[in-house]
């Protein structure tokens, strides 16, 4: 089971401190956790002036590591109000593609070009192949020429609700519905312009930890201390409060929607 992040404010943050939430959440290791949150590959997307970046590295050696030295070095942007974050610790099933950056979250999913969709995600989605066995759409998967992910599933099964007469409002419950085992996953949709957050867990995972302030900022994480740690001074100044949370390996169920 591997990590997410989020970050979605009218204040911008640095990118820096967003890669040391993922360096944190990496290493991170409860008593009551078999191996630590991350350590098999790291990745991060943000928008700046209407751009998507994206950048992500595969590989077992210190990867959220690896990935801030890629960003320092290739990236202009040093802050972002809208960040996605993931760190990955590979189901056993997928333990051969560790090394693939093809492999590593986050996935965009825009195989309509009408609108892109940002996820990341958390756990093992057991009826993966049942649910893209029956898209109907023509999607492209980065990480089909490896192995497919089945956490490449989420935004294209986003994809195929909205193609397919799904009012925005019910995407999270619809999703929900269709997937089986331990999930949490968050759906960042970009469309005409605006953006919609979507966030659905299901059964237990390594946790799910979301804040919000009154001006409907929100910042969501697998684990609650880091954020705490890390982002203490933006909790403060921002007056986020915990609105949701499930611990980890704890039964959990949501399925929300945050207008940015």
């Amino acid at each position: 089971m591997c990590g997410i992040f989020g970050y979605l404010s009218s204040q911008p943050l640095s990118i820096n401190l967003a890669l040391k939430v993922l360096e944190a959440l990496e290493i991170d290791k409860l008593p009551i956790d078999k191996s630590p949150v991350g350590g098999h590959g790291a990745g991060i997307s943000f928008i700046f002036d209407n751009k998507v970046y994206l950048y992500k590295v595969g590989g077992n050696n210190s990867p959220a590591k690896n990935l801030e030295k890629i960003i320092l070095n290739r990236c202009p942007i040093r802050e972002s109000n809208i960040i996605i974050g993931h760190v990955r610790r590979a189901s056993p099933q997928f333990s051969h593609t560790v090394k693939y950056m093809e492999c590593t979250q986050p996935y965009i999913a825009n195989c309509t070009e009408k609108f892109k969709v940002i996820s990341v995600h958390n756990g093992f989605l057991r009826n993966y192949k049942e649910i893209k066995e029956k898209f109907k759409l023509k999607h492209i998967y980065e990480s089909e020429k490896i192995s497919f992910i089945d956490s490449e599933v989420f935004p294209h099964l986003m994809e195929e609700l909205i193609c397919h007469g799904v009012k925005e409002s019910d995407l999270a419950v619809e999703i929900f519905r269709k997937i089986e085992g331990n999930n949490v996953a968050s759906l960042l949709l970009i469309r005409n312009n605006r953006l919609r957050l979507f966030i659905i867990h299901k059964g237990a995972t390594r946790g799910l930890y979301i804040w919000k302030n009154e001006q409907g900022d929100i910042i969501f994480s697998s684990r609650r201390h880091i954020i705490r740690d890390i982002l203490s001074e933006v909790l403060q100044k921002g007056k986020y409060e915990l609105i949701f949370h499930v611990e980890p390996k704890k039964q959990g169920e949501i399925a929300l929607l945050f207008e940015i």
